[in-house]
């Protein structure tokens, strides 16, 4: 599966403005984290390469969110037509990001801050930013 975490962004930012629910950049960082851990759980690997990094606000993918910083909290108004992402990789995709567009950018926050989970583990307090292993998504995401 592997595509870059751009590619994916770029998948699910064209996604949530042709169904009406543009989101932020906060928001496409807590879809891709929840993206990543139900493609590891499905057993088709990871979504992406990129390395996720536990940030205050929760898993962030540095080069996606200086991409779309620009936004600030407000939605991401674009359409991508270089989708690569198959069709079976959608199947998987859509799902996630449909539950999540329905939620606010702070409840995705606080589902990726859950206790025991991923980046609870790994965020060391404000300022660091520590990766996120693929083994402990794999095991906590």
């Amino acid at each position: 599966m592997a595509y870059t975490a751009q590619e994916v962004a770029h998948y699910v930012i064209t996604k949530c403005v042709n169904d009406g629910y543009p989101i932020s950049n906060l928001q496409l960082q807590k879809i891709l984290y929840f993206l990543q851990v139900a493609s590891i759980r499905a057993g088709r690997g990871v979504a992406f390469e990129d390395e996720m990094e536990a940030w205050q606000y929760g898993p962030v993918i540095p080069a996606v969110y200086y991409e779309f910083g620009r936004y600030g909290a407000m939605p991401i108004i674009a359409t991508y037509s270089d989708m690569c992402i198959s069709g079976p990789d959608r199947e998987l995709f859509d799902p996630v990001i449909v539950s999540c567009y329905k939620k606010t950018a702070w409840q995705l926050v606080e589902e990726s801050h859950r206790e025991g989970g991923a980046w609870k583990r790994i965020y060391g307090g404000a300022g660091t930013r520590r990766t996120i292993s693929k083994e402990v998504l794999e095991q906590y995401g």
